[in-house]
């Protein structure tokens, strides 16, 4: 079974990071492989800190799981645009600009062919 990391960022003030981590960490299946990072200012950056919500799944259950979650999250009113990531521990690497639960889709659709 394939392994992905899947990250996930956004363009706004972080607050949108962190009621995506708190809703995907609701997920039983998801417990404990949700984290959040947070890329500190350095000198000379203009801008908040960068917040990537970052989870851990492997090809299966828990990637179904990570995928519906989000689709349910892109479904509810926000303003932020979210960048997803998928990464494999082979070096396969997907991405996509989500504003809809079909960007998802799509994502998943690309994986499908890659695995």
């Amino acid at each position: 079974m394939t392994t992905w990391n899947a990250y996930m960022s956004d363009n706004g003030d972080g607050s949108t990071m962190e009621g995506l981590t708190d809703w995907l960490r609701r997920e039983p299946e998801l417990r404990g492989k949700v984290k959040m990072h947070s890329k500190p200012i350095g000198e000379g950056d203009l801008g908040a800190a960068a917040d990537i919500a970052i989870v851990a799944v492997g090809s299966g259950g828990a990637m179904t799981v990570l995928a519906q979650s989000l689709k349910a999250w892109l479904s509810r009113p926000r303003r932020s645009r979210l960048r997803i990531s998928l990464e494999s521990e082979q070096g396969i690497r997907m991405e996509v600009e989500a504003d809809h639960p079909e960007d998802v889709e799509r994502l998943l659709r690309e994986l499908s062919k890659d695995s």
